[in-house]
């Protein structure tokens, strides 16, 4: 409103002008020279354009090349015109216009020239004016010294000239340099006092700008209430002014600070109300800056839809009015709201596509924040690679801009991928980048504090000097006030006697009164005094705080390196477990080894025998790898059967001599094929409770262990004898090669064998160990090399009178070999044979279920045939099957 009505005030003035002019070539007298009146009105055009020059200055930053363009007409003709003032005012504003536009070496060198121009007692007011722009220009190029001169002259001058809104001003400036040297407590002694003098002269729109500049301060200090708080001061005067412009500068800053307090409701609720000015004023400038600036505070507050909504306005706005860094990073934000919301696909195209065309903008921070929030994206993706390339490149751009915030974010993530890879070393090396990233801002907060206490202890000591200094001063004046009074006594008590009586007890009467008063006075610099010395003692314990979160941090650092020694440990423990899984790899490899060639030898010769005509012979050789066969598998069955958690033996009462027999007689033909003697020692009679099935098994393979271990003229022997009275121990004996010293304790292991023979699968040893565990019993080995091995089981007795021996156990079963049939036998298996002869023998589940319903009772001959049977069955020989069910 305040620049439409100059505007048209400029108007009027040009029109005013001219019809002057006009007026002026009509009704001149003849005898005016005609050169000085064009040069009269060509100054004033030198003027209207310079007053142009301002008008278009007092607007935003974006009409500041246009105030260039009529400054330099107007410096232009006023160099023609040798017109000081012109030229003078045109430098100033050519100087104002780089000014506003941050080209700081260019507007010093303007206003240095408009300062050359100067004299000394012509436009003095103008000439300070120079110098605290030129001050204020050196501060921006950070050349404080002169900075300082070209200010310190200029209050010098104003206050020559008593002038309290040019004192007021230069204090600001000087405040200034001092915010950029960091001298924070100087720089808010100087704005309080320019604040006091603009409230002096009601100059309401000045001391909403001092409150602002000390809301930037307290920004700066860390101290983010007492920045809240002038700029609600500020806003308190502004709305009974019409600046709305200004109003919405407020806004924006308290949105600012609320975000630092991450009050983004709050943040956002000032930046709707600024939104809503500048719609007012149809700035779509600002207006885009806004909506970018709702559009990230929603988009913190994880409200996707919204970032969206006010994101996709602001990209609107920013592409039509050639805002292409906005445009470009509010479109990248709607990509990552996108990707919030799991459209990643579009998330991504939209923020590589940001990222893309920011490149040649010089807008780092907004490249650094995209990339590090795309890396986070595709992390969440599982894209971790992407992820790690993403926040590596916006960790880069972040430390070129020097946005350590970005950087300590960046880090953080890499330090989480690289530690879910178990990448110990990348891992530690982002982990200490962050940590150092982090104790650096935490160092800077606390130095910026304690500078901000130490200039706030020296500021209030250095004014209570200056209290003491008044208070000497007066006192001295006392005293010579009193001195003076009494020499005038005593030469007027010369004159009166009475009088001078009177005089010397009335001018006692003031001392006592004045020394009473400079006692007071005393106790109240001792006060002081005490106050300051707790002020020194709250300082001090402030710095012990420090000192003790300075250990806390080095007690997080010690723990930190004690979670990296863990993670080492860890790693050395996966890589042995690593080396047992390949151990235990080579460890398959040798077992398939071991049972292919534990059954390639039965095998070999069941093919070779079954291709030509097979003999009795050959049957019985088919028959025997057969049962060398069964017996392995049966190891490894039983093996895997024993460490169930619900498997139970069946016991009962046996007889060991006759369980030996029938042991015996199921190796005897590896005995006769080896031409080994098994001999079986009965010296007495054994009753054990225990499973019969279970027993057998391990006595049939420990003998089966003593004959393939037993070579040339050895001998395998079996007996029996008294452990203890409640115990027996069966022993099996062999004159074979023995087991090595350092073989003996792991005998017993699963798939473990001597090393001379390490093709067998080693389980029937661990069967046997098993089964007589199983059955409360104890087995054990002694051996030494080349001399035979003694494996002997332990078995708890049972009471011979007590219990009597099961009849099937004292039967000699007929070997599976005697496969003759009586004719009434072979009449009771005539309907199995012929559901047999029907059903296909790839059919085994068939098969086998009519084999299960035969009921051989205790015929020795069927109970051979039967096992004869279910031995073709599975082995899978399809001659034998049929002989047996064809016969």
């Amino acid at each position: 409103m305040v620049v439409s009505l100059m505007k048209k005030s400029l108007y009027i003035l040009c029109i005013c002008c001219c019809i002057q002019n006009c007026f002026a070539q009509t009704f001149l007298p003849d005898s005016l020279n005609q050169g000085s009146i064009k040069t009269a009105f060509l100054s004033q055009k030198v003027d209207f354009f310079n007053l142009l020059a301002c008008s278009l200055g007092q607007k935003n930053a974006k009409h500041a090349q246009q105030q260039e363009r009529y400054a330099q007409q107007s410096l232009k003709l006023a160099e023609e015109l040798s017109y000081t003032k012109g030229q003078v005012d045109a430098l100033h504003q050519i100087g104002l216009s780089y000014y506003r536009r941050k080209a700081w070496a260019k507007s010093v060198s303007y206003f240095a020239k408009a300062l050359e121009m100067l004299q000394l007692n012509l436009f003095i007011t103008k000439k300070a004016s120079l110098l605290n722009l030129a001050g204020v220009s050196y501060t921006y190029l950070n050349k404080f010294d002169i900075a300082l001169k070209h200010i310190h002259e200029a209050l010098y001058i104003y206050q020559s000239l008593q002038h309290q809104p040019g004192i007021a001003h230069s204090l600001v400036c000087q405040a200034r340099v001092f915010i950029y040297q960091h001298r924070y407590q100087e720089s808010l002694t100087l704005l309080f006092q320019a604040l006091k003098i603009y409230q002096g002269l009601q100059n309401q729109q000045e001391v909403v700008h001092v409150l602002i500049k000390i809301g930037k301060v307290y920004r700066e200090m860390s101290n983010t209430p007492g920045a809240i708080k002038h700029f609600l001061q500020a806003l308190d005067l502004l709305e009974t002014m019409d600046d709305p412009r200004l109003m919405a500068l407020v806004y924006r800053k308290l949105s600012s600070l609320y975000n630092l307090l991450d009050q983004d409701n709050d943040s956002l609720e000032y930046l709707f109300k600024a939104l809503k000015i500048y719609r007012t004023l149809g700035d779509d400038f600002l207006i885009t800056n806004v909506l970018s600036q709702i559009t990230h505070r929603y988009f913190k507050l994880k409200n996707y839809s919204m970032t969206i909504h006010y994101g996709q306005k602001a990209h609107k706005l920013g592409k039509q009015f050639g805002h292409h860094s906005k445009a470009m990073w509010v479109w990248g934000i709607v990509g990552l709201a996108y990707g919030g919301q799991h459209k990643y696909d579009k998330a991504v195209l939209m923020v590589n596509k940001a990222i893309k065309l920011m490149k040649g903008l010089n807008k780092e921070h907004y490249q650094a924040f995209l990339l590090i929030h795309l890396g986070k994206m595709y992390i969440s993706r599982q894209e971790t690679e992407a992820g790690e390339k993403c926040l590596k490149s916006g960790i880069a751009l972040a430390k070129q801009g020097k946005i350590i915030k970005y950087v300590m974010i960046g880090t953080k993530e890499l330090y989480q991928i690289y530690k879910q890879r178990k990448n110990t070393a990348k891992a530690l090396k982002y982990l200490e980048q962050y940590t150092a990233i982090h104790e650096r801002i935490l160092s800077q907060k606390k130095t910026r504090l304690v500078a901000s206490l130490y200039h706030a202890h020296q500021m209030r000591k250095k004014q209570l000097e200056n209290t003491g200094l008044k208070q000497a001063l007066y006192l001295k004046q006392q005293q010579i006030r009193q001195e003076r009074l009494i020499l005038w006594l005593t030469v007027g008590g010369l004159a009166l006697f009475l009088s001078g009586i009177v005089g010397l007890f009335l001018g006692f009467r003031k001392i006592r009164k004045s020394n009473r008063l400079l006692r007071a006075q005393q106790a109240q610099i001792l006060l002081t005094n005490t106050r300051l010395q707790q002020n020194e003692e709250e300082i001090r314990s402030k710095a012990e705080t420090i000192a003790q979160q300075r250990d806390r941090l080095a007690d997080a650092n010690q723990s930190l390196q004690e979670n990296a020694q863990t993670m080492s440990r860890q790693k050395e423990q996966l890589e042995v477990t690593l080396q047992q899984v390949e151990e235990l790899g080579i460890f398959k490899e040798k077992m398939m080894s071991m049972v292919t060639h534990d059954l390639k030898n039965p095998l070999s010769a069941i093919i070779g025998l079954s291709e030509t005509n097979v003999s009795i012979t050959d049957q019985h050789m088919i028959h025997k790898s057969g049962k060398r066969m069964m017996h392995l598998i049966h190891n490894l069955l039983d093996t895997q059967k024993l460490k169930e958690p619900y498997f139970q033996t069946q016991k009962c009462l046996l007889d060991l001599g006759n369980l030996s027999t029938q042991a015996i007689e199921q190796v005897q033909w590896l005995a006769q094929a080896k031409k080994i003697p098994i001999c079986h020692v009965i010296e007495n009679s054994f009753t054990v409770m225990a499973d019969p099935d279970l027993l057998l098994r391990v006595l049939v393979n420990l003998l089966h262990n003593a004959l393939s271990y037993t070579d040339g003229i050895g001998r395998v022997t079996i007996c029996y004898e008294f452990a203890t009275t409640d115990f027996v121990k069966i022993k099996v004996m062999d004159t074979g090669i023995g087991i090595a010293s350092e073989d003996l304790p792991f005998v017993f292991e699963p798939y473990c064998s001597s090393k001379k023979n390490q093709t067998s699968t080693g389980l029937g040893l661990t069967f046997c160990k098993m089964a007589i565990e199983a059955q409360e019993g104890q087995i054990g080995v002694e051996s030494k090399p080349g001399k035979g091995s003694v494996f002997w089981v332990r078995l708890p007795l049972v009471n011979r009178a007590a219990q009597m021996l099961p009849s099937f156990l004292q039967q000699n079963y007929p070997t599976p070999d005697d496969t003759f049939l009586e004719v009434v036998e072979h009449i009771s298996l005539q309907p199995y044979l012929k559901q047999l002869k029907q059903c296909s023998m790839n059919n085994l589940t068939g098969v086998n279920a009519i084999i299960d319903q035969i009921d051989v009772g205790e015929c020795p001959h069927l109970q051979a045939w039967k096992a004869e049977l279910q031995m073709a069955v599975f082995s899978l020989d399809q001659s034998r099957y049929r002989a047996l069910i064809d016969m």
